[in-house]
C-alpha cells in the first residue's frame, strides 16, 4: 500500500514535469519502481505502454498520477513564472543524475 502512495505521488510529480518539458515520466517513474521490482523490469514497465497494464497492477496507479500531474503541471506554469518553474525541473533532473550515480546496486 505504500509503495503504491508512493508511485502515485512520483507519477503526479513526472506528469507535471512532462506536462511542460517534454519529459520525465519514465525518467521518474523507473528508478521508483526499480526499488520494488529491480531496475531490468522497471526498465521494461517503463517502456511497454499498454502491455503492462496486463503485468503490473501498479502501473494503473502511475498511469492515472500521471494524468493529474499533467493538469496540476500545466496550470502551474501559467501561474509561476517560467524560470522558477525551469529551476525546479533542473533540480528534479540533478536530483535524478546524483541518485543513479550514488544509489546501491
Amino acid at each position: 500500500m505504500a509503495f503504491d502512495l508512493i508511485v502515485a505521488v512520483v507519477a503526479v510529480i513526472a506528469g507535471m514535469v512532462a506536462s511542460v518539458a517534454g519529459f520525465g515520466i519514465g525518467s521518474l517513474l523507473t528508478p521508483v519502481l526499480a526499488f520494488q521490482v529491480g531496475t531490468k523490469l522497471a526498465v521494461y514497465l517503463g517502456t511497454q505502454g499498454p502491455s503492462i497494464l496486463q503485468h503490473w497492477p501498479h502501473v494503473i496507479i502511475g498511469i492515472v498520477g500521471v494524468t493529474a500531474g499533467t493538469l496540476i503541471g500545466a496550470r502551474l506554469l501559467r501561474r509561476i513564472p517560467e524560470s522558477i518553474f525551469r529551476r525546479i525541473v533542473g533540480l528534479l533532473v540533478l536530483a535524478i543524475g546524483i541518485y543513479m550515480l550514488v544509489r546501491p546496486t
